[in-house]
């Protein structure tokens, strides 16, 4: 039985046998895939199509064969335009949910008729690299498939990040900041928006003036919150799930006990709606408010809302001091008893902007 589906502009749409990019691991570490259609469902019924504007739906799933990646040659293209090509490989399908894909349209090749393979360019795969993981959560990246990833060219290419897939295989995270790396236990929330909003507060290193994440420090762009009103009358506000968006911290916190510092919970810093901004603008940090407002409203409002960011002195104190604390420490990493693939930096994606500032711009 297939589902029912709405219509579509039919250049808008993933149906059978189209090519796809996707993401494997390998070594705790996130690479791009090549990849051709052979399945797709929705609510769990096969369907012939799927709008690429539905991929994102938790109901969405596809099934697709894995295609070689190897590099291009004269007489695989003539004008030497495209350095990588596809090829086919043992039969392996993989079924995972359309969040992980991202449909591609790349060159068909001319020079063999009978069995075609798509031609594809270095810079266009790092670009995918790149943008594949931006705003997948750490729940979807539970879906990601492990993978034995080979190499001819003495160098693994095309890595999407190299820290992603370890965040999805448990339950804590490394701070991004600390050196060496403090490891934080998402199952405790109050404790991790502790560690952070104390990077915040006293790390010179993270520009006050540029909001960033107060989960994983990323810039604010790349993670973005909602807030909606509980049930009832009476009802708190709390992170609207289902619109947020882009935060690879997938973690559970109490936003009402995180709103209020106390001497359980000093740290006050969570995402607040704007009352001057649209509200579907997604809200804002509280520890950034204040630079929010000189950069976004006018001069007579900050004096106005001072109320929404002004921290108390019991804040700050306890604060300093949660900054102050040993809590450092060295990860121990498995040994491994193979030697680990060599990385081509040539052929890596990027991700502008991941925890780093210079003059006050985003790289």
């Amino acid at each position: 039985m297939e589902a029912d589906l709405p219509a579509t502009d039919e250049g808008q749409m993933l149906i059978m046998s189209d090519p796809i990019t996707t993401i494997l691991s390998s070594e705790s570490k996130l690479w791009l895939c090549i990849g051709e259609v052979n399945g797709l469902k929705i609510d769990g019924q096969s369907v012939d199509y799927v709008g690429f504007d539905m991929l994102g739906e938790s109901t969405v799933y596809v099934s697709y064969q894995m295609l070689g990646l190897r590099p291009a040659t004269r007489d695989d293209d003539a004008d030497l335009k495209h350095d990588w090509r596809t090829y086919r490989m043992p039969e392996r399908t993989f079924t995972v949910p359309g969040a992980l894909v991202s449909p591609i349209n790349p060159t068909l090749s001319s020079s063999h008729t009978n069995i075609p393979w798509y031609l594809l360019e270095s810079s266009v795969l790092v670009a995918f690299a790149a943008s594949l993981t931006q705003e997948l959560t750490i729940s979807e990246l539970k879906h990601v498939y492990p993978f034995n990833v080979s190499h001819t060219t003495g160098r693994a290419c095309f890595l999407c990040d190299d820290t992603l897939a370890a965040l999805a295989d448990s339950n804590v995270s490394d701070c991004p900041k600390c050196s060496p790396p403090t490891e934080l236990d998402l199952s405790q929330g109050q404790r991790v928006l502790e560690h952070i909003g104390a990077h915040i507060l006293f790390d010179s290193t993270v520009n006050q003036s540029w909001p960033v994440c107060g989960l994983c420090l990323r810039p604010s762009p790349l993670c973005q919150f909602f807030v909606k009103k509980g049930k009832g009358a009476k009802g708190s506000d709390k992170i609207n799930e289902k619109l947020s968006k882009g935060c690879l911290v997938k973690m559970k916190y109490s936003y009402r006990i995180a709103a209020e510092s106390s001497p359980s919970s000093p740290c006050s810093n969570v995402p607040i709606q704007c009352p001057i901004c649209p509200k579907d603008d997604p809200a804002i940090w509280r520890y950034f408010f204040k630079a929010h407002f000189k950069n976004k409203h006018s001069a007579e409002l900050v004096s106005k809302y001072e109320h929404l960011w002004k921290l108390t002195k019991f804040e700050l104190d306890q604060m300093r001091k949660i900054w102050a604390k040993p809590y450092h420490k060295q990860v121990k990493r498995a040994n491994k008893k193979k030697a680990p693939l060599v990385i081509s930096e040539d052929h890596r994606g990027r991700i502008p902007g991941r925890w780093v500032f210079k003059n006050k711009a985003l790289m």
